[in-house]
């Protein structure tokens, strides 16, 4: 992770401005507001209670909250730090606003100051890598301050590359983020970031404008656009007015910038009608939509001022006197989604062909935001998906490539952006949003989003509509998703004989269920993730519940599944359209209950419950009252049992804030309530142990780590006569996770490659399976699986027997309080 160095230019002016401060000057300083701009409070509580919030809010924690994976670059709309700040600003702001006022009430918490520091952090290292001075649109008609594109990079300077489109992809969300957050940081730091706005919106406006008279090309779009969003930002209404009054910039020429009649040179020719820009025609549709999508995410802006304490006739969609142009443009674009796709393609393909270009328009391109835009004014652009990348960028390096292929980003901007879409439309239903590919019924392309990771018993649900019964399409759900190593585990199939059947173990099972085309059908699949086995049942419309099959096993070709994280499907000359996916869990813990010979359940389960005879108040030491294993530890009173605190509510077990260090606490399950004997006094030990647990922070992590917090050790050997321990974890007390394979420990990670760092007050699961046989063990953390999805080396391989499980404290002045819940433990078969 790349590590923010001493700001140069822009320290000495905070420090500057904090010296002229009278003394008792408030730390967050409250701004007077107008209109709102990114999000009302009140959509923030809705965004809350979204079934989509969680999916955000895990991005936002384990992609951003700890900063950029990517080195630092100049402003440049190829960088992928840039791109990465964009996407993060926008996901951190959203994600503060739902817990202020969702879940805090609008009062400041330790949890939201993580995401209000880690916003300003990035603020300025934009300012940082892009002073205003600088700035410069490196085009023909200007010197170039800053040798941009190059692959590998040269070393950071600051400065700008093609200025007026380096935070071109700012326009989907993060310029607009800012709002979030200005009313709550400090005066100094206000001051710095809204001088540095307002001079690049004055950059942006004036030189822009001065090499383009109109809105016709996508650079001068992509420049007004901005200028007139960052004025809406700083509350600032004469510099907005200013832009908006202009007879030939304004955000009002949108549409009439969106009605150049198509090329009639291009094979095959496209039907004359309202949408395309001039680029559109005589450019290539990269550019051409690039005029279209900037200038929408300005109007959707606009129009939410508008209704949220700013002017009413800054809503351009709403005050258009050419109403049948506005609704031509949109029926347009709402067609090249659907039947038009592939006209629209090959139309630009061809102009590009005619201008002597290389292919820049392919299918990806309309997976690039572009209808985000067209979302916020009608709903029916909602059921339009898209990987909202940037369409003809990748990148090897910290630079992207030009035309090597389409970039995509996670799945949690998508919901984020199709929640605030519903949200603004006052939509109460969930929105599902669908890819492109149940548009084009020959796609087979698999189509993932992120689910709540569910590690016990679950039910998923969804309701479906096949386009026909002469195609092949699928649901299932996944281990993790396909870039990540994950596998569908689980599916039902909507086959070509007209019946809809259930995967079970190795192969689809016979099915007399039968559908029928453009019929909703309810699915409901209860799936128990510690047993790899689920049941599959389907609603017709206005019909009763069939059963597809019941206690079908799990795909037997994936092994080692710890949860499911990720529901998918895919479409094979059908079409299946997808609304309200969503998930329930059963949250409550199974108690053990002893009987004579097997026992009453697989495992182990303990939610430190009140039913399990666990009492709130009272040392885990001795629990639960109840006849069977109890808890035993070096000392009293290492954990407690406190109520309300449990994830997802109910009671959980708390380290006590007296620090006890090198003391333990542990728990040495019986066989019969594992499951089965897991070595000792059998010998050689065989077999292999499932285990999860949720753990929590409830301190403020340290800046810097000094030393280990809690050492938590999964089937330690304790009563043989061999030592050790199959999986060895530790918590730091900075909140960095750290594993062990064999004597070498290695720090987790995130998905994208950066430490793995517990958050006070959120929970993690920690899951994986040890696997006796080969002296092995896989991990996940945080629904992330470690390793690449691979086994790891046990760090003994002459352990005898699955001995039990420990928390351990670690040093006195390391140490940190940790809450621990949900905790299982599972014989597999």
């Amino acid at each position: 992770m790349y590590v923010r160095k001493t700001i140069l230019a822009v320290m000495p002016v905070i420090s500057l401005i904090a010296s002229c401060l009278p003394l008792g000057t408030p730390a967050h300083a409250g701004v007077s507001r107008t209109w709102w701009v990114f999000m009302t409070p009140e959509d923030a509580v809705a965004l809350y209670q979204s079934p989509g919030f969680h999916s955000i809010r895990t991005e936002a924690r384990t992609f951003h909250l700890y900063g950029s994976a990517w080195p630092i670059t100049p402003l440049d709309h190829a960088s992928m730090w840039v791109y990465d700040m964009g996407i993060a600003q926008e996901l951190l702001s959203a994600t503060y606003m739902a817990l202020k006022y969702g879940q805090y009430g609008g009062v400041p918490s330790s949890e939201t100051d993580l995401y209000l520091k880690r916003m300003v952090s990035n603020w300025m290292d934009i300012i940082q890598a892009g002073p205003a001075s600088m700035f410069t649109n490196n085009i023909p008609q200007q010197s170039s301050d800053l040798n941009g594109h190059e692959d590998p990079p040269l070393p950071f300077q600051a400065g700008w590359f093609e200025g007026d489109i380096a935070l071109r992809s700012w326009l989907s969300g993060a310029l607009q983020s800012y709002d979030a957050i200005r009313d709550d940081i400090t005066s100094q730091e206000r001051e710095v970031i809204d001088r540095w706005l307002g001079d690049v919106a004055d950059q942006l406006w004036e030189r822009t404008g001065a090499l383009y008279p109109d809105l016709a090309n996508n650079r001068s779009m992509s420049a007004a656009a901005q200028a007139h969003v960052i004025a809406l930002v700083l509350q600032d209404r004469l510099r907005f007015q200013s832009y908006f009054d202009d007879p030939n910039r304004s955000m009002k020429q949108v549409f009439s910038q969106l009605n150049y009649p198509p090329n009639p040179s291009a094979t095959p020719a496209f039907p004359d009608r309202p949408g395309f820009s001039k680029e559109m025609n005589d450019r290539d549709g990269l550019h051409g939509i690039d005029t279209v999508r900037h200038g929408l995410h300005a109007l959707a802006t606009l129009s939410y001022v508008a209704k949220h304490g700013g002017q009413s006739s800054w809503d351009v969609y709403a005050n258009t006197t050419d109403t049948a142009l506005r609704d031509g443009i949109f029926d347009t674009w709402y067609d090249i989604a659907g039947d038009l796709h592939q006209t629209f393609i090959d139309y630009a393909q061809s102009v590009e062909a005619l201008q002597g270009l290389p292919t820049m328009t392919t299918p990806q391109i309309l997976q690039a935001g572009v209808w985000d835009g067209f979302a916020y004014f009608q709903p029916r652009f909602m059921n339009i998906g898209s990987t909202y990348g940037v369409s003809k960028w990748t990148w090897p390096g910290t630079r992207m490539n030009h035309n090597i292929g389409a970039v995509t980003i996670r799945t949690g901007v998508e919901i984020l952006r199709k929640e605030r879409s519903r949200i603004a439309n006052g939509i109460t239903t969930a929105i599902n949003p669908v890819p492109l590919s149940q548009w084009n019924t020959t796609q087979l392309s698999l189509n993932e989003t992120m689910l709540t990771p569910q590690t016990r018993t679950f039910t998923f649900q969804a309701e479906v509509k096949p386009s026909s019964t002469s195609g092949i399409s699928y649901i299932g759900l996944a281990n993790d998703k396909a870039s990540f190593g994950g596998k569908t585990v689980l599916k039902l199939r909507f086959n070509s004989n007209g019946k809809i059947e259930a995967f079970n173990g190795s192969a689809y099972a016979a099915s007399n269920v039968s559908y029928s085309a453009n019929t909703s059908y309810s699915i409901r699949l209860t799936v128990d993730v510690v047993n790899r086995n689920y049941s599959a049942y389907v609603t017709p419309s206005g019909g009763v519940e069939q059963t597809i099959g019941t206690d079908l096993s799990f795909d037997t070709s994936v092994p080692n599944v710890t949860s499911i994280k990720w529901w998918v499907y895919k479409n094979d000359g059908s079409r299946l359209d997808i609304t309200v996916p969503r998930t329930s869990s059963s949250t409550s813990a199974v108690p053990y209950t002893p009987t004579a010979g097997l026992p009453s359940v697989t495992g182990i389960q303990i939610g430190f419950e009140p039913g399990e005879g666990y009492t709130v108040g009272n040392d885990v030491k001795g629990s639960p009252s109840a006849v069977g294993t109890k808890w035993s530890s070096d000392v009293a009173n290492i954990f407690t049992i406190v109520n309300g605190i449990g994830n997802g509510g109910g009671a959980a077990a708390q380290s006590s804030l007296q620090a006890q260090a090198n003391k333990s606490i542990y728990y040495k399950p019986v066989s019969n309530e594992l499951g089965g004997q897991i070595g000792y006094p059998t010998s050689p030990i065989s077999g292999q142990v499932q285990f999860s647990v949720d753990v929590r922070l409830d301190s403020d992590p340290a800046t810097m780590e000094s030393g280990m917090s809690w050492l938590l050790s999964f089937g330690r050997d304790s009563n043989g006569s061999l030592t050790g321990r199959a999986v060895r974890l530790e918590i730091a007390d900075n909140g960095q996770l750290k594993y062990y394979s064999g004597s070498n420990s290695i720090k987790a990670k995130t998905a994208s490659g950066t430490d793995y760092k517990l958050v006070k007050g959120s929970y993690v699961t920690l899951a994986g399976i040890i696997d006796y046989n080969t002296d092995q063990f896989t991990l996940s953390i945080g629904g992330i699986t470690q390793n690449n999805g691979s086994w790891i080396s046990t760090i003994s391989s002459n352990l005898d027997e699955f001995g039990g499980i420990y928390f351990t404290q670690g040093g006195t002045s390391q140490y940190k309080q940790l809450s621990i819940d949900n905790l299982t433990l599972w014989k597999l078969p």
